[in-house]
């Protein structure tokens, strides 16, 4: 069940019981007190440090299970946002533009990744920054790191053909390379390589080429009826093997891929992780960019000077190095900054290898970069309610009788205290 979506709290000192990681922030009530409203704990530690460095202003972290809903607070509003879907059009009109810091220098514009920064933009004007976003990773044991033909990323046509060498299944399956249908997620990354160009129309609802939606399908259907022998020899695999996670069916060479964004991929347990090599998923030419976390200064904010401080210092190089030091320090089980890698390039590039040896050769290339469309705010949301629930059905033996956007009106209609 979804979190009650009005609910806060204040982020505890230990966050071991939060995605068993731990941070802390002290909490003030002063005139230069700045409040953070989040859904990320990672940034608790951020303000903690942060707290330990600076007099006389303060950041006091607090928890909000959709950080957007926060800007509809009119009492006791946020000083700063964080969180994933604060781009679309309801959410942005709601932060003070934040051009002069990048026009006087304090902020450096040259130092992101320009296609995001461009996400936080409006009418040419900065209102959000990024912080952090995450990439769509292929796993596999390295084993295989040899036979793939290349060494940043894979396509998905790769993938298939090196999957349909992988099975074996004659009458009693017993490899199975992958399945489309095993993660509707890997559907939905699929779709927007395939050109699904889903955004936010004029009345603040998700538009979409139909098409390519249901040319992703029957490609998922093909891939299964030809690639993976028909339903039934899925269905016979599913059955026998896949009561345990995938990364556990990848250590046994039961299956040959898995899909998994990289800020999930602390998740896996080291010993397995160390076994495991990723490309990035492509259809040749981009990577899909997914799970953009902003900060923003709202209009309202009481304490401008002290979350622009904020904002200066965590935007700083020389801050993300220690922000990385300080997780490791303290065996923090997020990836990079944030959970994902960082909107500053030289981050990534330069420091990020230092503590997350794995990423070596698999730093982002900015020129393959495929950076969303401006969607609704409670696309989140829609995407993990709906729109994946809908490719897992869509793709399955019997299929759906309902279109996908028939599926989000209903859903609207059940939510409309959400719908933004």
């Amino acid at each position: 069940m979804r979190p009650r979506p009005g609910s806060t709290a204040v982020f505890v000192p230990v966050l071991a019981a939060m995605l068993t990681m731990v941070a802390g922030c002290t909490v003030f009530s002063n005139n230069s007190t700045a409040i953070l409203m989040t859904d990320r704990p990672e940034l608790a530690a951020y303000a903690e440090l942060y707290n330990a460095e600076t007099e006389g202003r303060k950041i006091e972290v607090v928890y909000r299970e959709i950080p957007w809903l926060a800007l509809e607070t009119k009492a006791g509003s946020p000083d700063l946002v964080a969180g994933e879907s604060l781009s679309s059009t309801y959410a942005v009109n709601n932060f003070e533009s934040l051009d002069r810091l990048i026009r006087n220098g304090k902020l450096n514009a040259a130092q992101f990744y320009s296609g995001l920064l461009d996400m936080g933009r409006v009418a040419g004007k900065s209102y959000l920054i990024p912080v952090s976003f995450s990439l769509p990773a292929i796993i596999f044991k390295t084993d295989f790191s040899e036979t793939m033909p290349d060494d940043y990323i894979i396509t998905y046509e790769d993938m298939r053909r090196l999957s349909g060498e992988f099975n074996i299944i004659d009458e009693r399956p017993t490899r199975m390379g992958y399945s489309p249908r095993w993660q509707p997620d890997f559907m939905y990354t699929l779709s927007g390589l395939f050109g699904a160009s889903y955004a936010e129309s004029g009345k603040s609802v998700p538009v979409w080429n139909e098409a390519k939606v249901r040319e992703t399908v029957n490609y998922a259907i093909d891939w299964i009826e030809t690639t993976n022998g028909g339903w039934e020899s899925e269905n016979a695999f599913q059955a026998k093997y896949m009561y345990d996670p995938l990364y556990k069916l990848l250590d046994t060479r039961r299956i040959l891929f898995n899909y998994l964004g990289i800020d999930r991929y602390l998740s896996i347990p080291a010993e397995v992780r160390e076994t495991l090599d990723f490309r990035w998923l492509s259809d040749g030419e981009k990577i899909v960019v997914d799970k953009v976390l902003f900060l923003g200064v709202p209009k309202r904010s009481k304490h401008k000077k002290t979350a622009r401080d904020f904002l200066l210092w965590l935007f700083d190089y020389q801050t993300q190095v220690k922000l990385l030091e300080s997780a490791q320090f303290r065996r923090m089980r997020f990836f990079g900054i944030a959970g994902g890698f960082s909107s500053i390039t030289s981050v990534n590039t330069d420091a990020l290898p230092r503590f997350f040896p794995f990423v070596l050769g698999h730093i982002p290339h900015g020129g393959y970069l495929g950076f969303p469309d401006r969607l609704p705010a409670s696309w989140e949301l829609m995407r993990t309610e709906v729109v994946a629930p809908w490719f897992a059905a869509a793709a399955s033996e019997t299929g759906t009788e309902s279109d996908l956007a028939s599926q989000l009106s209903q859903w609207r209609l059940r939510q409309p205290e959400l719908y933004r």
